[in-house]
């Protein structure tokens, strides 16, 4: 056929197609249109054969279908289980689960560990000999010594008719404390047996003794937790009882002649329970905060620094501060001295150290001021000798600078840049 021809046999077939209501994508045109020979139904051919018998059935068979017979399970592990594939006519992942659920290794892989194995490494083995061993990682290890005292327990301590009818009777914390038992298995019981706890009931009795004393001591009285009493007592609307001590007479002459903090301190009171007495008895505080500034304290300021002011006028720093900035006073004596262009003249023409001692300065400030106003330092860098470069990393950097007699800085940034180190 030529290709005029063959052209017009395709334009034909997609318009069939498409009458047809035939969806489609062109590749999926062409396979249909150009299927070999001898693939009628136009399928992908695959080089596993049917099962035998032929026909339309599925290609493998699966365990829903074709549950496994004794012969099947017999074969598991003696052969490879690409061999069973053929064999069996079944696929590689469903025999590879047979196995594992039977607990027979492969043919030429490493043998599984029993469960008892297990069990008995959990029980005489460390974690260390175990994750050698096994592999295992921490956690999972602990897992499953979890899991082993949890099948222990449920194993080894059967429930008995007497545990049974204490469930609910108790909370589950109470009761696991009780029995010797984890909470979490006494609420697993608990929920087996369909078994609601039985909440205390508020007799009229115990709501009358509400507000009587102190919640702790009803919650003892009771046999309660001191927030369900307090929820009840709230939800009656009864007050709470409160302990108070009465005031005594020397007690009283105390309050207003010394601080409320020493007055609590001397007589066992609260601090809030002074405070209020005293504003019952009204009387002042006897170390109040001065507030009200005299012209005799006022010409004080500016005249001294802040922090003579303060201790003048028995004040603190930050109150002498606001009171200057508040009538407009300068500060004449401020703790930050500023540059002079004659002091800025001179850095740079010694070193920083030395400038500042002769400035009066920290060092940290002028090498500050220095660095801020783009003047190179005059400290001479240290020209590493060859001898000196082979000396690096063959001991402490602590020890190199010491004999050298530089800082510890300086041979670390050499070190790290030394050519043996790239």
């Amino acid at each position: 056929m030529s290709l005029e021809g063959m052209g017009k046999k395709v334009s034909r077939r997609m318009t069939q197609m498409k009458a047809n209501g035939k969806r489609g994508s062109t590749r999926q045109r062409a396979l249909r249109f150009f299927r070999p020979a001898g693939d009628a139904d136009g399928r992908r051919k695959v080089n596993r054969q049917r099962p035998e018998g032929g026909g339309k059935g599925p290609r493998f068979r699966y365990a829903w279908t074709c549950p496994w017979t004794k012969e099947e399970d017999a074969l598991l592990g003696k052969c490879d289980d690409r061999e069973l594939v053929e064999k069996l006519n079944r696929t590689a992942i469903t025999i590879k689960a047979r196995r594992h659920q039977l607990g027979i290794p492969a043919l030429n892989g490493k043998p599984q560990p029993l469960k008892l194995d297990v069990e008995i490494l959990l029980a005489t083995k460390s974690d260390r000999e175990i994750r050698a061993l096994l592999g295992w990682s921490g956690r999972k290890i602990e897992q499953r010594r979890r899991t082993l005292v949890r099948r222990q327990e449920a194993k080894g301590r059967p429930w008995s008719i007497e545990e049974d009818r204490l469930l609910g009777t108790k909370p589950d914390r109470a009761l696991a404390k009780m029995l010797g038992r984890r909470v979490a298995a006494v609420k697993r019981r608990r929920q087996l047996k369909r078994v609601s706890i039985i909440r205390q009931k508020w007799t009229v009795e115990d709501e009358k003794r509400l507000g009587t004393r102190p919640d702790a001591e009803i919650a003892v009285l009771l046999g309660r937790k001191t927030w369900q009493v307090t929820w009840r007592r709230r939800l009656r609307g009864i007050p709470n009882y409160y302990v108070v001590r009465p005031w005594a007479k020397h007690e009283l002459a105390l309050i207003g002649l010394k601080p409320d903090e020493e007055v609590a301190r001397l007589t066992g009171h609260t601090l809030g329970a002074v405070v209020r007495k005293r504003h019952i008895l009204g009387k002042p505080k006897p170390d109040r905060v001065k507030y009200d500034w005299t012209a005799e304290e006022d010409k004080l300021l500016g005249t001294m620094p802040d922090k003579e002011v303060a201790k003048r006028v028995e004040r603190s720093v930050r109150a002498v501060l606001k009171r200057r900035r508040r009538l407009g006073i300068g500060n004449h004596f401020p703790q930050r001295r500023r540059w002079t262009a004659e002091q800025e003249a001179l850095l740079g023409t010694m070193t920083d150290k030395s400038l500042a001692e002769r400035l009066g300065f920290p060092k940290s400030a002028v090498v500050y001021r220095r660095m801020s106003l783009k003047i190179p330092s005059t400290r001479p860098c240290k020209s590493w000798t060859p001898s000196e470069i082979r000396l690096l990393g063959t001991m402490p950097d602590e020890e190199l600078a010491r004999r050298l007699n530089i800082s510890v800085s300086r041979v670390r940034k050499a070190r790290y840049r030394s050519p043996s180190r790239k």
